[in-house]
């Protein structure tokens, strides 16, 4: 049975762009097409919310990383006002990732319901020293993730590994200079609240967590709010 794959897409417009625009672009021209695309099962927009750009932010499950990696290189036509987007917009990125495998996935907790979406998401992703790899991930699989599911509004995590990043423009996509971070954490909330407590505090400083992001050597966290999502057609 194929992996199930992850792309994720950040955009910021720039001034260029009119956000209005933007959105009616992404809204009503770019997501359609892929409602009907047998390897997109989810379609979510987010918005920042912590301060940083880019500002807007885009999430789907795909079926396979060969299916969705081949859907984008089919070349699908852009219509000019998309090539215009790519070309005059200050930052466009897309991410495909796989799902990690390497220990059975964690439930969800009550919260969670597959018709609908999560009211905050974080995206956070780490590089991690060969020599510590192993222990990165029995850390999260069996301590950080288990203490995170006791926090107030946690719903779910899920973890993926980078395949592949690019920089989408008006000729398509092309590779990334500054690839992310390997390791991804996707971690769903009802509520934001549940990250200031002490549950969460006990989750974030442990010994054990301690030992293993002395071999963290890249990093990035990311929050965003629900903004968007589709059904199938």
């Amino acid at each position: 049975m194929p992996t199930p794959a992850l792309l994720l897409a950040f955009s910021e417009p720039g001034e260029a762009i009119p956000e209005i625009e933007f959105h009616d672009w992404y809204d009503n021209e770019h997501i359609p097409p892929t409602l009907s695309v047998p390897t997109f099962l989810s379609w979510r927009r987010v918005e920042a919310a912590d301060g940083k750009s880019p500002r807007w932010g885009a999430y789907y499950d795909t079926t396979s990383f060969d299916e969705i990696q081949s859907y984008l290189a089919s070349g699908t036509k852009s219509s000019e006002r998309e090539k215009r987007i790519f070309a005059q917009g200050k930052y466009f990125q897309c991410r495909i990732y796989e799902a990690y495998e390497g220990a059975p996935i964690y439930p969800p907790s009550s919260l969670f319901d597959p018709n609908s979406s999560p009211s905050f998401v974080v995206f956070r992703s780490v590089d991690v020293k060969s020599e510590g790899l192993e222990e990165y991930n029995k850390w999260m699989d069996e301590e950080h993730i288990p203490l995170l599911s006791k926090c107030p509004g946690w719903i779910r995590s899920r973890r993926f590994i980078l395949r592949t990043s690019g920089l989408v423009g008006a000729n398509g996509i092309v590779a990334d200079p500054n690839s992310p971070p390997k390791i991804l954490a996707i971690h769903e909330w009802a509520a934001l609240e549940g990250m200031g407590g002490a549950e969460f505090k006990k989750a974030v400083s442990t010994e054990w967590r301690s030992r293993v992001m002395a071999n963290v050597v890249g990093e990035e966290r990311r929050v965003f709010k629900f903004y968007k999502s589709w059904q199938r057609e």
